[in-house]
């Protein structure tokens, strides 16, 4: 399980290069990387508006981080926040110094076409955030309430329901993270700045490994349900309907706790969290808490 968990990353390495081709005169003599990017040495935990881009930016489902060196080792990560919208032009504009605001914003306009406004990302992160909450919480009541161990074909019924939901759920969250990530990415790729002779925009957006988690979990979901089409068919609950059940109890031990992993601390104890292997949290690095 990586330390470090993320559905989407972005890196502005080449972006420097791209803003030094757009400036004119004395603006594009005295710039410099450095005064384009913040510094590596920076306090973590440090964020003012405004001092300076890092070179690697990563999203999750509640929040998203920061930093210079690679994904795992991040200067600041945002405060958890429910149904956090990806927006990555904005969160680029806070970070640019002010003396190049107004080039990346020229840049990263939606007049230029060069990334995906922030209006249809954030819409739609929030859309698969709330289809894979509901898919979480429905799962749950499953459990709880119907389980695997309800014998007639009542309860196999509402069970196979449910989990077809749950599946349909899931589905369409995942889908929609993997959409929006392939059309930012194809947006970005091959994109040059304007009358500098196919300078790159120097800006990548990578899958994150979160994707692939949530992708695992959908396959898990699909193995639990063509059990218990079984199991509302033939009507055999004991002992393969004990086993089904044992099987969404783990998945949901393992997925759940770290869906909400960004709730207050004593929901985060580690009897609490001893059960989870896998999880979406986009969790920041030991000692770097949120920033808001």
């Amino acid at each position: 399980v990586p330390r470090h968990i993320r559905i989407v990353q972005i890196t502005t390495f080449g972006l420097g290069t791209a803003i030094s081709n757009t400036l004119i005169g004395s603006a594009r003599q005295g710039f410099t990387n450095s005064s384009l990017y913040g510094n590596p040495a920076q306090e973590t935990n440090q964020r003012i508006a405004g001092d300076g881009l890092r070179t690697y930016y990563t999203w999750g489902l509640w929040n998203e981080c920061a930093g210079y060196n690679e994904p795992s080792k991040l200067q600041y990560c945002t405060r958890t926040r429910w149904a956090h919208r990806f927006e990555p032009t904005s969160t680029l504009l806070r970070d640019v110094p002010t003396a190049y605001a107004s080039t990346l914003a020229n840049l990263l306009s939606d007049e230029a076409r060069r990334i995906k406004s922030d209006h249809y990302l954030g819409d739609w992160s929030q859309t698969a955030f709330y289809f894979l909450a509901v898919g979480v919480v429905l799962l749950a009541f499953m459990i709880v309430a119907v389980g695997g161990s309800s014998s007639g074909r009542g309860a196999n019924c509402a069970a196979l329901g449910l989990n077809l939901i749950v599946l349909v759920c899931m589905l369409v969250g995942t889908l929609i993270w993997t959409s929006i990530i392939a059309i930012l990415k194809h947006r970005l790729r091959g994109q040059t700045v304007s009358g500098s002779n196919g300078v790159p925009l120097g800006i990548e957006a990578e899958y994150g490994n979160a994707l692939w988690i949530l992708w695992a979990i959908d396959a898990i979901l699909i193995v639990c349900f063509v059990p218990y089409c079984l199991v509302s068919k033939i009507h055999w609950v004991t002992p393969f309907g004990s086993r089904l059940y044992s099987s969404n109890l783990f998945f949901f031990l393992s997925f759940s706790f770290s869906f909400f992993f960004g709730l207050p601390p004593w929901l985060s104890h580690p009897t609490v969290l001893t059960p989870t292997l896998i999880g979406l949290y986009h969790r920041p690095p030991k000692g770097l808490k949120g920033l808001k």
